[in-house]
């Protein structure tokens, strides 16, 4: 049977979700392994980007000097982006753009305020401010007029952050949220007042200010929406076991084993459960990701080959 596959054909870490027992429909059945799709049933909204330069799914349109592009250059330097459209192989039709993300830092002296050098990048090294999970926090979601957006406070070139942050510049529960340790239930009823507190409290914890906090990195308007595409899939040949979520269509004999929304058969029941969707197709059936997982220890899939046309194309079943 054929897959598709964006992305390395061997088994992965499965790195995403931090608590593997932790219950999710998506999260991985194995700690190593990798994801496919049923050749012909391919769904473009289950292939993750990401925001890393070595994400193995996506591909960044690239200057000649090996600069990333932006949406600024395709709109103003055209003949830079159709040589590296020429470069590259792909067509304009093949580029999607993401908003580059921008994280909260802190500057340790805000005395000093950092400032932005001619090249656009700090004259100190930006310090992140980090969730109780160690992640950078997302500054679009916590400074008011977006840390990465059009609010010229963030974006002022030279005089960087002449004026400091308050507390109306944050979103205090926010901040919050990502701060505590503990849960607070989405339905607790707290002011203005008390979330600010709250936000004083934590960041004394970690001996700072709200005057020391900022948005980083920061950018000119359309500057910050990269070009990118996705690469050609991988599509091989596979016969061995792997799990899927069909587990309504699989009979009970052909159901090895069961994790979560996961079912572990062979590639022949897999195969029996879509040719009786396929036959259903116009009646009313639920939808179920056409995701699958094969494991470390399966049988290992054969010599990849390229397709001839994009796989994601292919007669894609959309929810």
């Amino acid at each position: 049977m054929k897959f598709v596959r964006f992305g390395v054909l061997k088994p992965v870490k499965q790195s995403g979700v931090k608590d593997w027992r932790s219950p999710d429909y998506h999260k991985p059945p194995r700690r190593k392994g990798f994801y496919a799709m049923p050749y012909g049933y391919v769904d473009m909204s289950y292939i993750p980007t990401g925001w890393t330069d070595n994400d193995m799914r996506i591909q960044f349109l690239r200057a000649e000097d090996g600069r990333k592009l932006t949406a600024y250059d395709r709109d103003h330097n055209v003949s830079e982006f159709k040589a590296a459209l020429r470069r590259a192989g792909v067509t304009k039709r093949q580029i999607e753009s993401r908003l580059q993300p921008s994280f909260v830092a802190y500057m340790e002296d805000p005395a000093n305020p950092p400032s932005l050098t001619g090249r656009g990048s700090l004259d100190q090294h930006p310090h992140y401010l980090l969730d109780s999970s160690g992640d950078k926090i997302d500054a679009d979601s916590i400074f008011s007029g977006g840390g990465s957006g059009d609010s010229s406070r963030w974006t002022v070139k030279g005089e960087f952050l002449s004026v400091r942050c308050s507390f109306e510049d944050i979103n205090c529960e926010s901040l919050v949220r990502r701060l505590t340790e503990d849960d607070i239930p989405y339905d607790q009823a707290c002011s203005e007042t008390e979330w600010r507190k709250r936000l004083r409290r934590e960041l004394s914890r970690r001996k700072l200010d709200i005057s020391q906090l900022y948005a980083w990195p920061v950018y000119e308007h359309g500057q910050s929406n990269e070009l990118y595409f996705l690469k050609k899939p991988h599509v091989f040949e596979f016969s061995g076991c792997l799990w899927h979520h069909f587990a309504d269509e699989a009979g009970a004999g052909e159901i090895l084993q069961v994790h979560e929304a996961w079912v572990y058969t062979t590639v022949k029941a897999l195969e029996r459960v879509l040719k009786i969707r396929k036959r259903a197709r116009g009646a009313p059936v639920t939808w179920i990701a056409p995701e699958v997982f094969i494991e470390e220890d399966a049988s290992a899939p054969a010599q990849p080959r390229r397709s001839k046309r994009t796989a994601g194309r292919s007669n894609a079943r959309r929810p």
